[in-house]
């Protein structure tokens, strides 16, 4: 038992051990910029969020200390992968079928089951701003090409085939 105290210990570090050992670079904050979606290669936004954590815009020209800052603010004030657009964004929108209602809702995009007619998805947030009269317009544009394209219902089995795409806003 006195054995593994006295391990315990030795194990423990200071706090000066910790940051002299995890020493923070410029190419670490680069590489955490990078993972949190944030620009940072001479861009104005970080060179000015730089200046004002320590009072300079370069990170090379920042001591350990200054450095240290920089990465925790980083760390601590983005939230990782944060959506900035394109296919990330899309991912991480919440997909709507608004060609049907269930519960006062529309349900999830993938969710249609053996029902008639094809979905219509859009972000939920645009579901959000689209009247019922935008929403049976887009529905109805989306349906009028599937047929067009000789799609129709469900019989056409969808597998292998490009999906027919419409603009929602006309």
């Amino acid at each position: 038992m006195l054995l593994r105290q006295k391990e315990a210990e030795e194990k423990v570090m200071t706090i000066t051990e910790i940051l002299t050992e995890s020493k923070i670079t410029p190419q670490k904050i680069h590489q955490l910029a990078d993972r949190k979606g944030m620009a940072w290669d001479n861009d104005a936004e970080f060179m000015q969020m730089t200046q004002k954590l320590t009072g300079k815009r370069h990170l090379d020209d920042l001591d350990s200390v200054q450095l240290r800052k920089v990465y925790n603010h980083i760390n601590q004030n983005l939230s990782e992968g944060k959506p900035r657009g394109g296919l990330t964004k899309w991912f991480r929108e919440k997909w709507v079928n608004i060609a049907k209602k269930e519960g006062g809702k529309h349900p999830a995009c993938g969710t249609s089951g053996e029902t008639r007619g094809y979905a219509k998805c859009v972000p939920a947030k645009k579901a959000a701003s689209m009247s019922a009269k935008e929403k049976k317009s887009a529905v109805n544009r989306k349906r009028a090409a599937q047929r067009k394209a000789g799609r129709p219902g469900r019989a056409s089995g969808g597998t292998g085939k490009a999906p027919v795409r419409v603009q929602t806003d006309k």
